[in-house]
Formats: C-alpha cells, sequence, structure tokens
C-alpha cells in the first residue's frame, strides 16, 4: 500500500469542523494510501516534520495556508531524496491554492490531489531561503512572484 502523509497546520485559516480529519482519512484510503497525519505546533514546524521524514513516503500533503506549504517546500529543498509534494489549500487567503485552481472544499481539492497529474513548480531561493509564489519587502509588498521577477531582471539589465 503506498503511504501518504498529510503535514497539517490546524491553526490556519477559519476553525474547522472537527470531522475535517476524518474525513482526511477516508477520502485517501479510498484512493488506496495509508494516512499518517502529522499536526504542526509552532512556526517553522512543517520544514521540520519534511525533512526528518522516511523515504518511503509516496505523497506528502502541506495542509494549510502558503505559509505552511512554503515551511514545507523549505524542507523538502533540504532533503538530500526529495519526496513529490502538493498543497492542500486551508488558508484565509490561499493565494497559492487559487493559482493553481482550487475551489474552498477541501474534500474536492483533495480528490483533485490524488487524481490529479504531477506537475513541476517554480520554487525561488532568495539569500538561500526557498519560497513558492510570493516573497515581499519593503514598498514591494503587494507584487507578485511574476511582477518581482520582471522587476528584478529590469534591474539587472539596467545595471550592465
Amino acid at each position: 500500500m503506498k503511504k501518504c502523509v498529510i503535514i497539517y497546520n490546524k491553526k490556519s485559516g477559519k476553525v474547522k469542523p472537527s470531522t475535517l480529519i476524518n474525513s482526511f482519512y477516508n477520502i485517501v484510503e479510498d484512493y488506496g494510501y495509508k494516512l499518517e497525519v502529522i499536526t504542526t505546533n509552532r512556526k517553522g514546524h512543517a520544514t521540520t516534520i519534511m525533512e526528518e521524514l522516511p523515504n518511503d513516503i509516496d505523497l506528502v500533503i502541506a495542509a494549510g495556508g502558503d505559509g505552511t506549504f512554503n515551511e514545507a517546500i523549505r524542507g523538502n529543498i533540504k532533503r538530500k531524496k526529495k519526496l513529490l509534494m502538493a498543497h492542500l489549500p486551508l488558508g484565509t487567503t490561499n493565494d497559492v491554492g487559487t493559482m493553481y485552481g482550487f475551489s474552498k472544499n477541501y474534500n474536492i481539492d483533495l480528490e483533485l490531489i490524488l487524481t490529479g497529474v504531477k506537475k513541476n513548480i517554480d520554487v525561488i531561493m532568495l539569500n538561500g531561503d526557498p519560497f513558492v509564489y510570493v516573497a515581499a519587502f519593503g514598498n514591494f509588498i503587494n507584487v507578485t512572484k511574476k511582477d518581482l521577477v520582471d522587476l528584478l531582471i529590469y534591474y539587472l539589465v539596467l545595471l550592465k
């Protein structure tokens, strides 16, 4: 049987019903996976969890907001053997989830992950820190990743 781990940030977004985790088990197991749910308990914990997972995991799902996904990506980048990852958006805004076409229905989104196709995503490195989608600072706080990359390319061209 395939193995799936959900790294779950229960503090992401709005309060979730207590049955949410039970529905995760039912759906994931229906798709032939043995599921383990690991709940984060502090900032940066998803990174640590991801780094410490065994190599025989078939799928890791970061269930939380954009920050939880970024933390899990950071942990995967640090691994010698990278694991297949997905993001189940449970945050308040879910910019990354919206970008990937997810809805606000967690069960449907989970099934979409389990039946979807594998795709590579861009992981940007800034001063050795990986991030997905948005890095913001100063006056650029509302700038998307694409806008930021375009802006950096523009400045690099000016510096030549």
